[in-house]
């Protein structure tokens, strides 16, 4: 009886052992199948991204806005001309450069350089072309040397004021103008040529010789433009009043401001045809 007894016990045993084994089983297949849940016991969705170190790097790399910068266009600009280009009387030593210079700070998509041999002036770009004293044969004699190491985009060419002040040769200075606009326009294919006709002066002999020659550079703009040059007009003589000069000859800070506007109204049609 004992056997069988002890025989009954061990089964029981075996039976109860099984049993939680089963349920011990059950249990890991049960927690298995169960969402998980981070340290606080938060369930955590399964369709949430796991994100790497290396994830993290790129995620950032591809999520940051990328902002691509305005392209700038340098544009080199040669103010070309006598002693109104340098500035004489002004407050600045610089005429309208310094005016023009504020106003084409303003112009998206480019960075204008103003280029030439000569340092003066107070503005932040000093360089010019601007010699006092000079007639139109002074400035062709030297030209050549200066567009082959500055290499103008733009001429601003403002000549002539000290050829009719001194009565010189006055019946050939619209020839000596063609032959100027001529040359920088071979020295530089491609430049533009921006021809002024000259500020008016407060001395009426003088003025006379400035309105003919004045009359004569517009129809040698015209020839230039129907020979496919790029060589174009402005007119400072009406830009300038009697209240805007220094002395005879010379603006005064106002004249040279109303000078700027001119120059800076047409390089703004200049640069909108190049496009950026």
């Amino acid at each position: 009886m004992k056997t069988v007894s002890d025989a009954s016990g061990n089964l029981v045993e075996f039976a109860g052992v099984l049993a939680a084994l089963m349920a011990a089983s059950s249990a890991l297949i049960c927690c298995a199948s169960d969402a998980p849940r981070d340290a606080a016991g938060v369930e955590i969705s399964p369709d949430a991204a796991v994100q790497t170190p290396a994830d993290a790097a790129t995620g950032s790399a591809v999520d940051a806005a990328v902002e691509t910068p305005t392209a700038v266009k340098r544009v080199a600009i040669m103010p070309l001309g006598d002693s109104i280009t340098a500035g004489a009387h002004s407050s600045t030593d610089a005429g309208y450069r310094a005016e023009l210079w504020k106003r084409m700070l303003g112009m998206t998509g480019y960075s204008v350089d103003f280029v030439g041999s000569n340092r003066s002036g107070q503005l932040p770009d000093v360089d010019n072309e601007g010699h006092s004293g000079w007639r139109i044969d002074q400035i062709t004699a030297n030209i050549d040397g200066w567009l082959a190491t500055y290499k103008p985009d733009i001429v601003l060419l403002h000549i002539g004021t000290n050829d009719m002040a001194r009565d010189y040769n006055v019946a050939t200075a619209p020839d000596r103008l063609s032959a100027l606009v001529d040359k920088i326009a071979a020295d530089v294919p491609g430049i533009t040529i921006v021809v002024a006709q000259i500020v008016p002066t407060l001395y009426a002999v003088i003025n006379a010789r400035v309105e003919t020659f004045n009359d004569a550079i517009s129809a040698i703009v015209r020839s230039k433009v129907s020979q496919g040059k790029k060589v174009r007009l402005v007119d400072m003589y009406h830009a300038i009043g009697k209240s805007d000069f220094y002395d005879t000859l010379h603006p005064n800070d106002t004249g040279y401001a109303k000078m700027a506007d001119v120059w800076y109204s047409d390089l703004e049609k200049i640069l909108a045809e190049k496009g950026p």
